[in-house]
């Protein structure tokens, strides 16, 4: 990805994805399980939903990514990087998957049957929701803290940029508990930690720590 509309793309999602975190974090009107509270409360802030909603869509954004930053580890941590890029990419599709909840909760607003609240809740207490909701605080948390580990001993980034992506891992515990303006920090320090990807990926795309990793192994050219 080392032509300029790649890296563009490639930085991008880098700067996109984290800021879709921060914006479903500080536009969500409630926080707990879904349910009758949480239908009243989108009922009176149409705004901060129609944002929250759009945060959820530009989630997805994250998945390409971390994909991205996993290549940037990749060549000097390899297994890190797999690892902590799997678990990644199942943390934000279980978390893309649970965003559903807010657009369950929206059709019932919209609907106007207060019925629906209740029908929220039980789909939320169910057995099938609570696998998704484990794979996202598993995948998140697991996930991200092996990425920054993978950037910060591959070198492939500024030590900054791979520590706040280390620390997004304990802000995003602590923005979990938080009400929802205060649980937009987590999605801030991925964010700086993100964007020091994506400098890196404008200055020297993402094939270039590949290409330095591999270099070595290749054979020298026969002599003429």
């Amino acid at each position: 990805m080392s032509r300029p509309i790649g890296r563009l793309l490639a930085a991008a999602s880098l700067v996109i994805g984290p800021a879709a975190v921060v914006l479903v974090s500080a536009a969500s009107p409630a926080s707990g399980e879904p349910g009758p509270k949480t239908l009243a409360k989108f009922a009176g802030h149409s705004g901060q939903v129609h944002a929250l909603l759009a945060g959820d869509f530009l989630t997805l954004v994250l998945l390409p990514a971390i994909g991205v930053v996993a290549l940037l580890a990749w060549p000097r941590s390899p297994k890190l990087a797999v690892a902590g890029g799997t678990l990644g990419l199942l943390g934000i599709g279980a978390s893309c998957t649970l965003a559903m909840f807010d657009i369950m909760t929206e059709t019932a607003v919209d609907s106007d049957d207060p019925r629906l609240g209740e029908f929220i809740r039980k789909v939320a207490d169910s057995g099938w929701a609570g696998p998704f909701f484990l794979t996202f605080l598993f995948g998140t948390i697991v996930g991200f803290g092996l990425l920054g580990t993978a950037l910060w001993r591959s070198e492939a980034v500024p030590r900054w940029a791979a520590g706040a992506v280390i620390a997004y891992v304990p802000a995003a515990i602590i923005s979990a508990v938080a009400p929802p303006p205060i649980g937009a920090i987590g999605g801030l320090v991925l964010l700086v930690g993100f964007a020091g990807c994506a400098a890196q990926v404008l200055r020297e795309g993402v094939s270039a720590p590949v290409r330095a990793a591999v270099a070595p192994a290749l054979p020298a050219p026969a002599a003429a």
